[in-house]
């Protein structure tokens, strides 16, 4: 990490404009983190799971006028504690924000859109025996709203050299993908691993309760590279209390390296 950062403040010699000149900017990310995992899922076990892992987020960002999107990928493995198992996570969410509000002094920046996600939640938990693998899937759609400070700026007053930022998505709608068995799963006859993972599952369309935050400081670098470091939190619900009651949440801090390959 710290090798990247070197290389990243060593880039300055490629630098073009200034952020405040800038009209168009396209960034590849790459972002690590730690995170904490807490899930109670009715559907295959009666009790919290909980674990720590890694998480890998590559994606790319970019922004043109007063515009942003954003396609981001992220991998969550997981140990968990108890009962003991693996969990792998994976996450693609495709985001669109609009620029609505700058203030006077040009230091505070409003944006508000939506998003569109896919998550799946794959475990092993050897102790539920012919339960022991299963899969989870979602597919929502979700309001985005996001705040920026610029700050630190130099003494012409043409670069910020920090941002602190935060972010707000609600998931909005989805469609799930569950196991409709409590604690044991008919993997008798199965004929693929694929056939038993998705064995016994059924799918409905809901609103869909949940939230995640995002708050963060970005270095920005003269040469449009930046590199950020945020605490985000996921939660997900399917809101029900029945054996279908699915809650998962992902406590994670996140380093990412913003590498700007196009600034015009």
């Amino acid at each position: 990490m710290f090798l990247l950062a070197y290389i990243l403040m060593g880039l300055n010699s490629f630098a073009q404009q200034d952020k405040a000149k800038a009209n168009r900017a396209l960034w590849t990310n790459l972002g690590l983190g730690f995170t904490i995992a807490d899930s109670y899922d009715n559907g295959t076990v009666p009790f919290h799971i909980k674990g720590i892992g890694t998480v890998a987020a590559p994606s790319a960002t970019y922004r043109w006028k007063r515009y942003e999107t954003q396609l981001e990928f992220r991998s969550f493995n997981t140990t968990l504690a108890y009962p003991s198992g693996t969990g792998t996570n994976l996450n693609l969410n495709y985001g669109f924000l609009y620029r609505f509000h700058d203030s006077q002094s040009n230091r505070w920046h409003q944006w508000a859109g939506g998003d569109l996600e896919g998550f799946f939640d794959i475990r092993q938990i050897p102790a539920l025996q012919n339960a022991s693998s299963n899969l989870s899937a979602f597919s929502t759609l979700g309001a985005v709203w996001k705040v920026e400070f610029d700050f630190a700026f130099n003494k012409d007053k043409t670069h910020n050299w920090l941002t602190a930022y935060g972010k707000v998505g609600l998931p909005i709608v989805g469609v799930a993908f569950r196991p409709d068995f409590s604690y044991v799963s008919n993997g008798v006859g199965m004929v693929s691993s694929w056939e038993l993972l998705t064995a016994e599952h059924h799918i409905f369309t809901k609103f869909f309760p949940g939230c995640n935050t995002t708050l963060g400081l970005s270095l920005n670098l003269k040469n449009g590279n930046r590199i950020a470091l945020d605490y985000r939190w996921d939660y997900l619900t399917t809101g029900k209390k029945d054996i279908y009651r699915y809650d998962n949440a992902f406590h994670s801090a996140n380093l990412t390296f913003m590498f700007n390959i196009f600034r015009r």
